[in-house]
């Protein structure tokens, strides 16, 4: 099972793929794959990209700002995509912080094409849910989670992380905050309100706290579902 970890900055998944990754280990075999080459993991990584690309390395080498070396850092990746994708009971993937990194370039399109041909694979979209406390954010969050779909052709459980600070919307209060709302932004939100149902949470949600250790039962229960294709992910 190849579980590929994207988020937004901070969102945590760094700390769910060092945590998640001793909670499987119970059980299971579990590599870790660090694909950020500007950050020095904060687990023992199987395989770390930065052994192949560093992005200090390549501002100084190309005379390139911060985005461009990461953009060029990606792009050089390319080339080690055979070395990164690893096969275990359970290879975990921890993608760049900047989310666009992963989504919106070339590497991430053959990272994801490789890792569909390579045994059972899924993508997790974690979503911190201290940033849901509002109808704009909270469908911002749901729409990205279709993207992730779209965009690595996987299928994606959503997560929501931090639930030790912060709970995320139900679906009952989001849609009521919206019926309540007025103007243009309201009808905006309204017509957004479909994607929910295009992504996991219309089966289930899955509010972890990586740092704790909180929700993992049930996060590896849905992970075990899509893995035995049990069906939905009731």
């Amino acid at each position: 099972m190849n579980i590929l970890i994207l988020g937004h900055a901070g969102s945590g998944k760094s700390t769910l793929v060092k945590n998640f990754g001793e909670y499987l280990e119970e059980n299971y075999s579990v590599s870790r794959v660090n694909l950020d080459t500007a950050t020095n993991p904060i687990y023992k990584a199987e395989v770390d990209s930065r052994n192949f690309v560093k992005t200090e390395e390549i501002m100084e080498k190309f005379g390139l700002g911060i985005n461009g070396a990461l953009l060029k850092s990606v792009e050089l990746l390319k080339n080690h995509i055979p070395e990164l994708v690893l096969k275990d009971d359970f290879a975990l993937y921890d993608t760049p912080g900047q989310l666009e990194l992963f989504l919106y370039t070339n590497f991430g399109e053959i990272f994801s094409e490789k890792l569909r041909g390579n045994d059972i694979s899924l993508a997790i979209f974690l979503v911190d849910s201290y940033l849901c406390r509002t109808p704009e954010n909270f469908l911002s969050a749901i729409f990205q989670s279709v993207v992730v779909s779209l965009r690595t052709g996987l299928q994606t459980l959503t997560v929501f992380n931090k639930t030790d600070l912060e709970k995320p919307l139900s679906f009952s209060k989001l849609r009521e905050l919206i019926e309540k709302g007025e103007g243009v932004l309201s009808e905006m939100l309204e017509t957004l309100l479909p994607f929910y149902d295009l992504t996991s949470l219309r089966y289930r949600t899955i509010e972890i706290s990586a740092e704790k250790f909180t929700g993992f039962d049930e996060l590896s229960g849905a992970i075990n579902e899509i893995q035995c294709s049990c069906g939905d992910l009731s």
